[in-house]
């Protein structure tokens, strides 16, 4: 169950990194950029910056951490890939994390929630 979890909240953190990047990349257009420089000159501006920096600080946190807990409930405690793993995404920080994301995780299969029922009459539970 906590790797479902670990998986959705990697998943939403990625996509909302992917789609920072493409706003990075939007502000690069030449009128964009324009209007952006009149705009962070204004208080209104300076404050929304500084907002949109805070929100985008937090989404690198978040999916960093997503990714170790999802490495960290996905592999088997035996596994020799783990602490390598580990060591890559720790070190590697959002950036390792959102590439652990669109280039392992993404691909893999998601896991299926097995039922098992407690008694005879017992209802069911997920595992």
């Amino acid at each position: 169950m906590y790797t479902h979890r670990a998986r959705q909240v990697l998943s939403v953190a990625a996509w909302a990194m992917l789609g920072w990047v493409a706003l990075g990349y939007v502000s690069t257009i030449p009128a964009v950029d324009r209007w952006l420089t009149v705009f962070e000159r204004t208080g209104v501006g300076r404050v929304s910056e500084g907002l949109f920096l805070v929100v985008l600080g937090l989404t690198g946190i978040t999916l960093w951490v997503a990714a170790i807990w999802e490495a960290l409930t996905s592999m088997p405690k035996g596994s020799v890939r783990r602490p390598f793993l580990l060591v890559v995404l720790v070190a590697g920080n959002f950036v390792a994390a959102f590439f652990y994301y669109f280039l392992h995780v993404f691909w893999r299969p998601e896991p299926r929630l097995e039922r098992r029922q407690k008694s005879a009459g017992a209802t069911d539970e997920l595992a």
